[in-house]
């Protein structure tokens, strides 16, 4: 038997179809028996395929909920799938429908309440189904389709965001990072983020769950997708939520600085007392002192 070594970087023979070196026939890749070289495992050899680029394991539905379960679960698996090239568009893709299940339930249960309240208390049906009522109706749907999406967009920029800087920092340490595969690593380990799609309840109960659980996911996914250290994934992932917190918390100083100055300062209101029929101005802060008890009678002194 023959044997052939792949030269590609996937240690497959290039070309793929070449003539037989001992007796000239025809060889294909297809027909042939892969094996690993010798000292290589079994299993070094696998290709690993993200559930959701793989049409061959079923529905969308199927796809993307297996996809899930291995960015929450199996990390690894989304690591080598990532380090075997895993395509950008279609992890852009899951991240927005991982992000429309976090954002939906609850701002559609929320839509839901308000109209509740529309039909339960409006005063008259002519009113809220006359010209004016559409009106205002189609202002609202308007603004929580515009909320909507806006969290949505907001989502996908923020793991946008922290695989740009996670990139960036691990090539100030020196790593060779490929940014394809840091992006397809940060957007399939977003599977966690399922846990807030608790309608009114996940985005307040589970905040800091999930964001430890896609931070542990996305460090080990990066150890083995990138091939770096797991302290410097740990420095890369940290690196974009810090700055992230950093630049909120600048920006709520300037916005509460911005909107208390547009109060009035606080100015003294005379006060005065009257003593035997008389107005007397009291001067200074009137819990400086003890309180004085009205006189009983006109000419008797004030009781402390």
């Amino acid at each position: 038997m023959q044997q052939y070594f792949g030269n590609d970087v996937h240690g497959l023979p290039v070309p793929r179809s070449f003539s037989c070196v001992r007796c000239g026939g025809a060889c294909e890749l297809d027909s042939m028996v892969l094996r690993p070289a010798p000292g290589v495992a079994d299993d070094a050899t696998e290709r690993f395929i993200v559930a959701w680029e793989d049409r061959a394991a079923g529905g969308r539905f199927k796809r993307f909920w297996r996809t899930s379960l291995d960015g929450a679960v199996h990390p690894k698996s989304i690591g080598l799938a990532a380090a075997f090239g895993a395509e950008s568009w279609p992890a852009f893709w899951y991240l927005v429908r991982v992000s429309a299940w976090v954002v939906l339930p609850t701002s559609m249960t929320v839509a839901a309440i308000w109209v509740w309240q529309q039909l339960l208390f409006s005063s008259s049906s002519r009113t809220l189904w006359g010209p004016a009522g559409l009106a205002a109706l189609g202002w609202d749907a308007a603004a929580w389709l515009a909320v909507t999406v806006g969290i949505v967009i907001g989502i996908v920029a923020a793991v946008a965001a922290t695989a740009g800087t996670a990139t960036l920092a691990l090539r100030v340490l020196g790593e060779p990072a490929r940014w394809r595969a840091i992006w397809t690593v940060h957007a399939y380990t977003s599977g966690p983020l399922l846990i807030a799609a608790v309608p009114c309840l996940g985005p307040y109960c589970a905040g800091w769950v999930v964001w430890v659980w896609c931070l542990v996911s996305t460090i080990v996914a990066l150890t083995f997708g990138v091939g770096v250290p797991a302290w410097k994934a740990t420095i890369a992932s940290l690196v974009g939520p810090i700055l992230g917190a950093m630049i909120a918390a600048v920006v709520t100083f300037l916005v509460v600085q911005q909107v208390t100055a547009g109060f009035p300062a606080p100015t003294a209101v005379p006060v005065t007392i009257s003593v035997d029929g008389q107005a007397v101005p009291v001067e200074g802060d009137i819990a400086d002192g003890p309180l004085l008890d009205a006189p009983a009678q006109s000419g008797e002194p004030a009781s402390p």
